[in-house]
């Protein structure tokens, strides 16, 4: 997949004109705005808290330690803000996304991948890595891609992920180790 067919992270079109790896021009431009005040500067922390108007204490800007506990534990309780679904109580890493939608998200901003095109990569595959064709033996994919231009190469087991890795990408490397 190419720099120009890849989708804005937020809104999920293609971005015109953008040179930006994850949002199009309007939704970075709308990210930046929704984190100023109304006076445009970057919001300061509070000295009391919103939620109980205590005193603040901690390192959030607007809740004290207690009231973002609570907070927090509320936000786990809720079900995914994409798709509605409930989530999975033990995940506790994504607050905000399930983990599905979570992974679709992460695909775009990384790689400018929808999880439908993944599945697809890793159909044609046959679900086996590109490079050595073994299974994934429980261990995670990962997508290869060329770290200068983005574009994507495949699907990898982890060895082989890891092998390149250790290669740099370097084509001269590996013939040499291959020699």
């Amino acid at each position: 997949m190419d720099q120009s067919t890849k989708l804005c992270a937020r809104c999920g079109i293609a971005p015109r004109n953008s040179s930006l790896r994850s949002y199009c021009v309007d939704c970075k431009r709308a990210l930046a705005q929704e984190s100023r005040d109304r006076r445009g500067q970057w919001k300061k922390p509070q000295p009391y808290c919103s939620r109980c108007g205590n005193e603040r204490t901690g390192r959030h800007p607007s809740y004290c330690v207690e009231c973002w506990r609570i907070k927090r534990e509320e936000r786990l309780t809720e079900p995914c803000s994409r798709c509605g679904r409930e989530r999975d109580p033990a995940d506790t890493a994504r607050t905000v996304y399930c983990h599905d939608c979570w992974r679709d998200w992460w695909l775009r901003r990384k790689y400018g991948l929808t999880s439908e095109q993944y599945e697809q990569m890793l159909a044609k595959q046959d679900g086996r890595c590109r490079i050595c064709r073994t299974e994934a033996n429980g261990r995670t994919w990962h997508v290869d891609h060329n770290h200068e231009t983005g574009i994507v190469r495949g699907i990898l087991c982890d060895n082989c992920n890891r092998g390149l890795g250790h290669f740099k990408d370097d084509a001269d490397l590996l013939r040499r180790a291959a020699d």
